[in-house]
């Protein structure tokens, strides 16, 4: 196993490694040193393999452990993946799910209402970790109205997009109420509300419009429906919370059209190190304290990514050598003129690049 390539380390990683701490992360919050080490440990087999002699850590492992469209290599990152995990027990102890361990969790803990009135600090271990993921499963949450009895009036999202405090966060802010349920402001109706001061004109335009909502609220004596509005059925699956917690802002359409290129997943790798400047180069060697030349043995330029891919005269041979096969009109000089140049592809279906790759 010492001789994989870093793809090879890659497939190990998240088939043995990220699956070892998954049945206790279903369970417990993990301290964040435990997490540290987990990710210490994949980190160190993926550059070094299993060799006693560590080698040159090339990029942070929190740059690695992402979603492959978002920029990273795929590793499972372990705290989101704790969030998620103990997450679906939320969705599990607001349903209508009858087991045993379910109806014993809420005969213990869930007597006075449901998963987020509860108060955090009581509890064992397992149910504080449960709670803790409360704030993160709300962002994507949405409840289908039964009997009212576990949905915040003001706090949760049931029957507008938001929730009602930040439609109306006039009334919200000076309202005594502002941990009530639906079940008890239909019961109650508008008395049920009362505010710290009389109405100005922007509060009163927003309580009118508040009226009609409590007028019309319908409850039925079935239980209330936790939902997931992230998902187009509406159900919770700990990759989609995975996804959310995930999230870079942008997907990479570079990587996208990397990683559906039909090429052996170790090119993958290399190019994308490449793209990062992350090849273990002289150049980029000498900047964690390598004491060798940074001279290139062919060609005794500076032997940076760049040079060792693009620049040197074997690189610029070989890159030759693909123009004259795909029909280019010239050779790339950097991964955007690369990436213009090939639609990758198309460029790894012929055959005599497929040949060379095989030769890799």
């Amino acid at each position: 196993m010492g001789n994989l390539s870093h793809a090879g380390r890659a497939i190990q990683i998240n088939a043995c490694l990220s699956s070892i701490p998954s049945y206790a992360m279903g369970f417990y919050s993990l301290p964040e040193g435990v997490h540290h080490k987990f990710d210490s440990v994949r980190g160190r087999y993926y550059w070094a393999g299993n060799k006693i002699n560590g080698k040159y850590h090339m990029v942070k492992w929190e740059d690695m452990a992402f979603p492959k469209d978002f920029g990273g290599l795929g590793f499972t990152e372990t705290r989101a993946m704790n969030i998620a995990l103990l997450a679906k027990w939320i969705f599990k102890l607001e349903s209508p799910d009858q087991s045993l361990c379910t109806s014993l969790l809420r005969n213990k803990y869930l007597q006075e209402g449901g998963v987020f009135q509860c108060r955090a600090e009581e509890g064992s271990q397992f149910w504080k970790g449960v709670l803790s993921t409360r704030d993160w499963v709300k962002l994507g949450t949405e409840w289908l109205v039964g009997d009212g009895r576990h949905i915040l009036f003001w706090k949760d999202v049931w029957v507008h997009p938001c929730p009602l405090k930040t439609s109306f966060p006039l009334l919200f802010e000076i309202c005594n109420q502002q941990s009530i349920l639906v079940a008890e402001i239909k019961q109650a109706g508008i008395e049920g509300l009362s505010f710290r001061r009389s109405f100005g004109p922007r509060e009163m335009d927003e309580w009118e419009e508040l009226r009609v909502i409590i007028e019309n609220i319908s409850t039925s004596q079935t239980y209330d429906t936790l939902r997931w509005a992230l998902k187009d059925n509406k159900t919770f699956t700990t990759q989609s919370l995975y996804r959310v917690l995930t999230f870079r802002g942008m997907i990479d359409t570079q990587l996208q059209q990397l990683w559906s290129a039909p090429c052996p997943l170790k090119i993958k790798h290399f190019i994308w190190l490449g793209l990062r400047d992350r090849i273990q180069a002289s150049a980029n060697l000498a900047k964690k304290g390598w004491s060798g030349s940074v001279l290139c043995l062919l060609c005794g330029e500076p032997e940076t990514t760049k040079h060792i891919i693009f620049r040197c005269p074997m690189a610029t041979f070989v890159w030759c050598l693909c123009r004259d096969v795909l029909g280019w009109d010239r050779i790339p000089v950097n991964f955007d003129d690369f990436f213009c140049l090939a639609q990758l592809r198309t460029v790894f279906k012929h055959m005599n690049v497929k040949l060379a790759l095989l030769a890799a």
